[in-house]
């Protein structure tokens, strides 16, 4: 699976709005942007072959690539990437977390 869903506290309730936090392991040998589609997925609460292909919205190489943590890549600094994907926000940080925001059920 990937990673330990939880909701946010700060986030509204969960009929308001629901907010779901991962955490990438990229010792996983799984890919960053299979995480973010199996995230929007669980908010969604669909299956992923349900959703729009994430390379529709942004390239997941590049997405990937971005946040490669080999050690050459750590001089960067702080990375955090904000997007929308099948109406949620989806933030994804270099310090492994995704945190996906679903909208609110009327703006669907």
């Amino acid at each position: 699976m990937f990673g330990s869903p939880h909701t946010h506290p700060d986030e509204p309730t969960s009929h308001e709005r629901r907010t779901l936090t991962t955490q990438f392991d990229p010792a996983s040998g799984r890919a960053l942007s299979t995480d973010v589609v199996e995230s929007v997925a669980a908010v969604l609460d669909a299956e992923t072959t349900a959703i729009t292909p994430l390379y529709e919205v942004v390239d997941p190489t590049a997405l990937d690539s971005l946040f490669d943590s080999t050690p050459a890549e750590a001089d960067r600094g702080p990375i955090t990437v904000s997007f929308r994907y099948e109406a949620c926000r989806v933030t994804v940080r270099s310090d492994g977390r995704i945190v996906v925001s679903a909208p609110d059920r009327d703006r669907r």
